[in-house]
Formats: structure tokens, C-alpha cells, sequence
């Protein structure tokens, strides 16, 4: 059945009705329904589980126990201040992070200094 007169007799809107009627005494088939959820909501709590799953992995960690001696944790803001660094400081905290810098217990496995007393 067709809502406005200037559609009766249209074989495009009345094939359309009476496909929609059809339709509409089937029962819903497909994915779940939505459920509306703000979109600030749902970025927290993807952010949430992220954060979580990220820390999980930091933990899980055997190989890096310099750097995870130094960081307990993951910092969101560590990670934003490394771009702001000069040019020399990342290098050092690689350095650092990973044993690979020139401290005296490096230098000792190289050979390079004497002893680590």
C-alpha cells in the first residue's frame, strides 16, 4: 500500500511495498541489534583496555629486565615527552634502558674496564 496518492500505480513503489510487507513477517536475522553507547564511552573503555593489555604485556617481559627495572610501568607521558627531547637524550635512554650504554657494568663485558668493584 502506498502513503501518498502521487505513488499509487508506480510498479518501482508498489514492488517496494510489498517486499517490505514480506519482510517485516519474517523474524530479524543478522548481526546483533546496536545498542547506542556514546562515543566518548566506548573510546574509554577501548582506551582502558588497552592501557591494561599493554601493562599485562610490559609485565610479561622476560627479556628486558634493565629497561623494566627502570620503568615499572608503561607511561603515556614519558611517550609524549621523547619527541620534545634534544637530540642526544633519546640516545641515552635507549642506552639506558637497555644496558647498552657506557656504564662501568657494560664496559666490564666488553673488557673495557677493569673490574666492577
Amino acid at each position: 500500500m502506498c502513503w501518498t496518492p502521487g505513488q499509487m500505480g508506480t510498479d518501482g513503489n508498489e514492488t517496494a511495498d510489498k517486499s517490505a510487507r514480506q519482510g517485516s513477517l519474517h523474524p530479524f536475522t543478522g548481526p546483533e541489534r546496536a545498542i547506542g553507547v556514546c562515543a566518548k564511552f566506548a573510546w574509554e573503555v577501548i582506551g582502558d583496555w588497552t592501557r591494561r593489555k599493554h601493562e599485562e604485556y610490559w609485565q610479561s617481559i622476560q627479556e628486558q629486565r634493565q629497561g623494566n627495572g627502570f620503568l615499572k610501568r608503561p607511561s603515556a607521558k614519558r611517550a609524549r615527552d621523547v619527541p620534545n627531547c634534544s637530540r642526544n637524550q633519546p640516545r641515552i635512554m635507549m642506552g639506558l634502558l637497555s644496558g647498552h650504554y657506557f656504564l662501568k657494568g657494560h664496559l666490564f663485558k666488553l673488557a673495557l674496564a677493569g673490574s666492577l668493584g
